[in-house]
């Protein structure tokens, strides 16, 4: 009595274990690649901007849940074949992003630097020559420029990007390994 009590523990258990493993469910990602370069990850509770094809405005919605090739949304669900392309807002290029920064900096300092030089070195008056202003607005409008040419839309399929979804994200501060000995 005491093994057929054992046994269906035993089973019950098992029992227990599958359908509890079969009802949980993992966390699916929305990666936006091109190629095999991963452009921009979604998850459950983002905002992605994106147009349908045949519309002639930008969808601007939550992410809700995602499924194999559907992003479910509050009202709504939509497959990745009816999006035409994905906009992203806040996406860091840090070689643009840096090269702007930098000429904008510059083209300020310039202008303050010109400005010093006229009121204490040169004893001139307050005002900056219009060569100093041609100067300085062009390196700042440079700066500028390159933030307003920033990439942020990318067409799907056509311009090579693609949608996919994966059950596993690894941010980037986790992708770098570190191999140094601990003390």
């Amino acid at each position: 009595m005491g093994g057929f009590l054992y046994m269906a523990k035993r089973i019950a258990l098992v029992f227990f274990l599958i359908l509890t493993a079969s009802s949980l469910s993992g966390q699916y990602y929305l990666q936006l690649k091109k190629r095999n370069k991963v452009i921009h990850t979604y998850a459950a509770g983002d905002n992605i901007s994106f147009k349908l094809k045949g519309d002639d405005y930008l969808n601007d919605q939550m992410i809700i849940g995602l499924a194999d090739s559907i992003i479910k949304f509050r009202l709504f669900e939509v497959a990745f074949s009816d999006i035409e392309f994905v906009t992203i807002r806040d996406r860091k290029q840090y070689g643009i992003d840096l090269t702007s920064t930098i000429a904008i900096t510059a083209g300020e300092l310039f202008l303050v630097g010109d400005q010093f030089n006229q009121l204490f070195i040169e004893n001139e008056g307050f005002g900056p020559s219009s060569e100093t202003l041609i100067i300085g607005g062009s390196i700042i409008g440079f700066g500028l420029l390159l933030r307003l040419l920033k990439k942020r839309k990318f067409k799907i399929k056509a311009g090579g990007y693609r949608l996919f979804t994966t059950d596993f994200y690894v941010p980037k501060s986790r992708r770098t390994f570190s191999f140094s000995k601990s003390p």
